[in-house]
């Protein structure tokens, strides 16, 4: 199944409340299959996973210049 805001807007609340991801989850009526349609943030908050976001490893980001 595709992400659903609802059930990610719903995770968020429930663990707001205290509850574990894995219970948060179970109760928003996210299943294992659908796990990987979500993406949990530095936050805590979930959300959808947004492909190309963060760093990559193994890459250097410093941009050099003529003077390095």
């Amino acid at each position: 199944m595709a992400y659903d805001a609802n059930k990610a807007a719903e995770f968020n609340k429930l663990r707001q409340q205290g509850l574990t991801e894995d219970q948060a989850a179970a109760q928003a009526g996210i299943t294992n299959a659908d796990f990987g349609n979500y993406a949990i943030g530095d936050n805590g908050q979930m959300g959808p996973i947004v492909a190309g976001t963060g760093k990559t490893a193994g890459v250097d980001y410093q941009k050099y210049t003529a003077a390095d």
